[in-house]
């Protein structure tokens, strides 16, 4: 599994809410497999995903991703965007 650990940013409609949220992402199917929120009170959520939209791009003004110290830009492997016909 991969880690993608968000911060939400100050200002951000969420910022009231949510200090990070952590991702855990399957490494065959690209997919969620856990997510945690930690609240602006130090409660821990389990987020389960319900209708998962495919191929949609975070919010930039909402969240800013982090990487691990021993993951750079560089190693980012984006996904080929497929179009619906």
């Amino acid at each position: 599994q991969i880690q993608l650990n968000l911060k939400v940013k100050e200002g951000s409609y969420y910022s009231d809410d949510y200090i990070v949220i952590d991702f855990w992402i399957d490494k065959k199917l690209f997919i969620p497999t856990k997510i945690k929120a930690v609240s602006t009170e130090d409660d821990v959520f389990q987020i389960d995903i319900l209708k998962p939209k495919i191929n949609h791009k975070f919010d930039k003004n909402v969240f800013e991703i982090q990487y691990p110290a021993d993951f750079t830009i560089d190693k980012v492997i984006k996904l080929e965007e497929t179009s619906s016909k």
